[in-house]
């Protein structure tokens, strides 16, 4: 789960933010849960105006 392995230093907390740098590079934004507290248990993928990255 997001929530509970994303802050994780094991391999599936890296897995987690590899994923997350890697969305970086096909969506605009992809706000997840060290963004802020609202995604906290999940990753937003988007193609919105506002490029986000974390």
């Amino acid at each position: 789960m997001v929530k509970d392995d994303f802050a994780s230093s094991d391999k599936r907390g890296r897995f987690l933010r590899r994923l997350r740098d890697k969305a970086c590079g096909l969506f605009s934004t992809t706000p997840s849960p060290d963004y802020n507290a609202l995604h906290y248990d999940h990753f937003h993928l988007d193609m919105g105006f506002y490029p986000i990255c974390s």
